[in-house]
Protein backbone atom coordinates (compact mmCIF):
# COMPACT_ATOMS: atom_id res chain seq x y z
CA UNK A 1 0.00 0.00 0.00
CA UNK A 2 1.29 3.44 -0.91
CA UNK A 3 0.55 6.71 0.82
CA UNK A 4 -1.11 9.47 -1.20
CA UNK A 5 2.25 11.22 -1.39
CA UNK A 6 3.94 8.06 -2.69
CA UNK A 7 1.22 7.55 -5.32
CA UNK A 8 1.71 11.15 -6.46
CA UNK A 9 5.49 10.69 -6.58
CA UNK A 10 5.22 7.52 -8.66
CA UNK A 11 2.71 9.05 -11.07
CA UNK A 12 4.89 12.14 -11.34
CA UNK A 13 7.92 10.00 -12.17
CA UNK A 14 6.37 8.30 -15.24
CA UNK A 15 8.23 9.52 -18.30
CA UNK A 16 5.92 8.25 -21.02
CA UNK A 17 2.60 10.12 -21.44
CA UNK A 18 1.02 6.83 -22.57
CA UNK A 19 2.03 4.96 -19.41
CA UNK A 20 1.31 7.97 -17.22
CA UNK A 21 -2.31 7.93 -18.41
CA UNK A 22 -2.44 4.16 -17.92
CA UNK A 23 -1.16 4.33 -14.33
CA UNK A 24 -3.40 7.28 -13.42
CA UNK A 25 -6.34 5.28 -14.78
CA UNK A 26 -5.34 2.26 -12.69
CA UNK A 27 -5.20 4.32 -9.48
CA UNK A 28 -8.25 6.50 -10.18
CA UNK A 29 -10.48 3.50 -10.88
CA UNK A 30 -8.92 0.75 -8.76
CA UNK A 31 -8.96 -1.56 -11.76
CA UNK A 32 -6.70 -4.57 -12.11
CA UNK A 33 -3.88 -4.37 -14.64
CA UNK A 34 -5.68 -6.53 -17.21
CA UNK A 35 -8.90 -4.55 -16.73
CA UNK A 36 -7.15 -1.27 -17.60
CA UNK A 37 -5.40 -2.93 -20.54
CA UNK A 38 -8.76 -4.05 -21.92
CA UNK A 39 -10.55 -0.70 -21.66
CA UNK A 40 -12.15 0.49 -24.89
CA UNK A 41 -13.65 3.86 -25.77
CA UNK A 42 -17.15 2.43 -25.42
CA UNK A 43 -16.42 1.59 -21.77
CA UNK A 44 -16.19 5.29 -20.88
CA UNK A 45 -19.60 6.81 -20.18
CA UNK A 46 -18.75 10.49 -19.83
CA UNK A 47 -22.34 11.65 -19.38
CA UNK A 48 -22.99 9.20 -16.52
CA UNK A 49 -19.51 9.64 -15.00
CA UNK A 50 -18.83 5.90 -15.12
CA UNK A 51 -16.32 3.40 -16.45
CA UNK A 52 -17.76 0.03 -17.39
CA UNK A 53 -15.57 -2.99 -16.79
CA UNK A 54 -16.90 -5.48 -19.32
CA UNK A 55 -15.03 -8.53 -18.15
CA UNK A 56 -13.40 -8.39 -14.76
CA UNK A 57 -11.87 -11.25 -12.83
CA UNK A 58 -14.05 -14.34 -13.11
CA UNK A 59 -15.80 -12.83 -16.13
CA UNK A 60 -17.86 -10.51 -13.94
CA UNK A 61 -18.53 -6.96 -15.12
CA UNK A 62 -19.07 -3.87 -12.97
CA UNK A 63 -19.03 -0.09 -13.08
CA UNK A 64 -16.67 2.28 -11.32
CA UNK A 65 -16.55 6.03 -10.99
CA UNK A 66 -15.06 8.29 -13.66
CA UNK A 67 -13.35 11.25 -12.08
CA UNK A 68 -13.68 14.41 -14.23
CA UNK A 69 -9.90 14.89 -14.15
CA UNK A 70 -9.42 11.32 -15.40
CA UNK A 71 -11.95 11.93 -18.20
CA UNK A 72 -9.99 15.02 -19.29
CA UNK A 73 -6.74 13.04 -19.15
CA UNK A 74 -8.22 10.18 -21.21
CA UNK A 75 -9.57 12.61 -23.82
CA UNK A 76 -6.18 14.32 -24.12
CA UNK A 77 -4.52 10.87 -24.31
CA UNK A 78 -6.82 9.86 -27.17
CA UNK A 79 -6.02 12.99 -29.16
CA UNK A 80 -2.27 13.14 -28.34
CA UNK A 81 -1.67 9.48 -29.17
CA UNK A 82 -3.94 9.58 -32.27
CA UNK A 83 -5.49 6.30 -31.26
CA UNK A 84 -7.49 4.49 -33.94
CA UNK A 85 -9.80 2.74 -31.48
CA UNK A 86 -11.34 0.89 -29.95
CA UNK A 87 -8.59 0.31 -27.34
CA UNK A 88 -7.62 3.10 -24.95
CA UNK A 89 -4.22 1.49 -24.40
CA UNK A 90 -3.24 -0.42 -27.57
CA UNK A 91 0.16 -1.93 -28.20
CA UNK A 92 2.62 0.11 -30.26
CA UNK A 93 4.03 -1.95 -33.12
CA UNK A 94 7.66 -1.80 -34.25
CA UNK A 95 6.69 0.33 -37.25
CA UNK A 96 5.14 2.89 -34.89
CA UNK A 97 1.53 2.10 -35.73
CA UNK A 98 -1.01 0.99 -33.15
CA UNK A 99 -1.88 -2.70 -32.97
CA UNK A 100 -5.45 -3.92 -32.77
CA UNK A 101 -4.90 -5.27 -29.26
CA UNK A 102 -3.57 -4.17 -25.86
CA UNK A 103 0.12 -4.53 -24.97
CA UNK A 104 1.50 -7.38 -22.92
CA UNK A 105 0.72 -6.95 -19.23
CA UNK A 106 4.42 -7.07 -18.39
CA UNK A 107 4.94 -3.77 -20.21
CA UNK A 108 2.50 -2.07 -17.82
CA UNK A 109 4.25 -3.58 -14.80
CA UNK A 110 7.61 -2.46 -16.14
CA UNK A 111 6.33 1.10 -16.62
CA UNK A 112 5.24 1.14 -12.97
CA UNK A 113 8.50 -0.41 -11.76
CA UNK A 114 10.59 2.19 -13.61
CA UNK A 115 8.51 5.05 -12.21
CA UNK A 116 8.66 3.60 -8.68
CA UNK A 117 12.45 3.42 -8.92
CA UNK A 118 12.64 7.05 -10.07
CA UNK A 119 10.26 8.03 -7.23
CA UNK A 120 12.70 6.45 -4.71
CA UNK A 121 10.01 4.90 -2.55
CA UNK A 122 12.53 3.07 -0.39
CA UNK A 123 10.38 -0.06 -0.22
CA UNK A 124 8.97 -2.59 -2.64
CA UNK A 125 5.85 -1.75 -4.62
CA UNK A 126 4.13 -3.16 -7.68
CA UNK A 127 1.47 -2.00 -10.10
CA UNK A 128 -1.05 -3.86 -7.92
CA UNK A 129 -0.05 -1.49 -5.08
CA UNK A 130 -2.11 1.19 -6.85
CA UNK A 131 -5.22 -0.99 -6.41
CA UNK A 132 -4.47 -1.55 -2.71
CA UNK A 133 -3.86 2.18 -2.29
CA UNK A 134 -7.13 3.02 -4.08
CA UNK A 135 -9.08 0.86 -1.61
CA UNK A 136 -7.24 2.15 1.45
CA UNK A 137 -7.52 5.80 0.46
CA UNK A 138 -11.26 5.41 -0.13
CA UNK A 139 -11.69 3.74 3.25
CA UNK A 140 -9.72 6.51 4.94
CA UNK A 141 -11.93 9.06 3.19
CA UNK A 142 -15.00 7.52 4.76
CA UNK A 143 -16.32 5.45 1.85
CA UNK A 144 -18.22 2.45 3.20
CA UNK A 145 -16.67 -1.03 2.75
CA UNK A 146 -19.62 -2.35 0.70
CA UNK A 147 -19.10 0.36 -1.93
CA UNK A 148 -15.36 -0.37 -1.99
CA UNK A 149 -16.17 -4.08 -2.39
CA UNK A 150 -18.29 -3.28 -5.46
CA UNK A 151 -15.67 -0.95 -6.95
CA UNK A 152 -12.99 -3.63 -6.58
CA UNK A 153 -15.27 -6.33 -8.00
CA UNK A 154 -14.95 -8.61 -5.00
CA UNK A 155 -17.54 -11.32 -4.37
CA UNK A 156 -17.17 -11.01 -0.61
CA UNK A 157 -16.11 -8.43 1.93
CA UNK A 158 -13.34 -10.66 3.32
CA UNK A 159 -11.33 -10.15 0.14
CA UNK A 160 -11.87 -6.39 0.26
CA UNK A 161 -10.60 -6.30 3.85
CA UNK A 162 -7.25 -7.68 2.66
CA UNK A 163 -6.84 -4.67 0.38
CA UNK A 164 -7.76 -1.99 2.87
CA UNK A 165 -4.81 -1.07 5.05
CA UNK A 166 -5.26 1.63 7.64
CA UNK A 167 -2.45 4.16 7.95
CA UNK A 168 -0.49 4.13 11.23
CA UNK A 169 -1.25 7.80 11.93
CA UNK A 170 -4.99 7.06 11.69
CA UNK A 171 -4.59 4.17 14.11
CA UNK A 172 -2.65 6.38 16.51
CA UNK A 173 -5.31 9.12 16.32
CA UNK A 174 -8.19 6.73 17.05
CA UNK A 175 -9.33 7.12 20.66
CA UNK A 176 -9.46 3.98 22.76
CA UNK A 177 -12.87 3.06 24.19
CA UNK A 178 -11.08 3.03 27.56
CA UNK A 179 -11.43 6.80 27.64
CA UNK A 180 -15.23 6.48 27.52
CA UNK A 181 -15.53 4.25 30.60
CA UNK A 182 -16.53 5.65 33.95
CA UNK A 183 -13.58 6.13 36.29
CA UNK A 184 -11.94 2.85 37.22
Amino acid sequence: MLTRDEVARVLGAVRSPFWHTFLVTAYATGLRRFEVLNLCTGDIDASAGLVRVRCGKGGVGRTVMLDPALLALLRAHWVRQRLPGPWLFPERQRDGRWAGHPPDARAASEAFRAAALRAKLGRPASLHSLRHSFATHLLESGVDPITIQHLLGHANLTMTARYAHVQTDRIRATPSPLATLPRL
